[in-house]
């Protein structure tokens, strides 16, 4: 992913005593483990939790054998291993962690927008143009696209790139459509809004206001 680290913890990934429930393959309440290492000059957590699905579940997570609760998490990237614990009451698919590696921004442009105007597209499954920032080296299709500020995820449908007559590239013209509500897209975490953008949207990477934790005001860590 541009900008972040994404992990998925699976049932294969842990060692635990719980039994693997078919055919959902999510395991029984416990305790399970793994070990993890989050590497060096991580800027930002994106969102640290269990689920069940779709669905976020309560857990207690432990590192090292301390409990994360209060903790920054930013600590604990230190390219080392570390031995995660969770602890769950009900049943879980996967635990989900994924960390922003930059502040920066990248940008792309959608329609122009009056105040007044109709922004029904936006909830439509048909096709769109964007143009999307030359500093971003690769798009494909199918690739998602978390907007951030009006919270939709965007699914890359066609890429092409715009280039002047000199092969300078100004960017990536590309056809998207957004991410309806019955899809898993869904679920991907939206990364909070930047508030010193200088153009209208701002492409970041995957993140939301982590369910399992806050961030201070600033931003600037995060804890259980």
């Amino acid at each position: 992913m541009m900008g972040g680290y994404r992990k998925v913890l699976v049932p294969s990934d842990l060692a635990t005593h719980s039994t693997l429930e078919l055919p959902s393959f999510a395991l029984s309440p416990g305790t399970h483990q793994a070990t993890v290492v989050f590497a060096r000059g991580f800027t930002g957590l994106d969102v640290f939790r269990a689920m069940n699905g779709p669905d976020v579940i309560a857990a207690d997570f432990s590192l090292n054998g301390q409990s994360l609760k209060g903790k920054n998490i930013l600590r604990y990237c230190d390219g080392r291993p570390h031995l995660l614990e969770i602890s769950t009451q009900s049943s879980m698919t996967h635990v989900e962690i994924q960390f922003a590696t930059t502040k920066q921004s990248l940008y792309f442009e959608i329609p122009r927008l009056s105040r007044s105007a109709d922004i029904s597209f936006l909830e439509q499954q048909e096709p769109f143009q964007i143009i999307v920032s030359p500093d971003i080296p690769m798009l494909k299709s199918l690739d998602v696209i978390a907007e951030s500020q009006r919270g939709k995820l965007l699914i890359v449908q066609s890429v092409n790139e715009w280039n002047t007559r000199t092969r300078q590239m100004l960017g990536h013209e590309i056809m998207v459509r957004v991410a309806q509500p019955q899809e898993l897209y869904r679920i991907l975490p939206l990364r909070l809004r930047t508030t010193d953008q200088k153009t209208a949207n701002a492409v970041n990477v995957a993140k939301s206001i982590p369910v399992s934790g806050l961030i201070n005001p600033r931003g600037r860590q995060f804890t259980f």
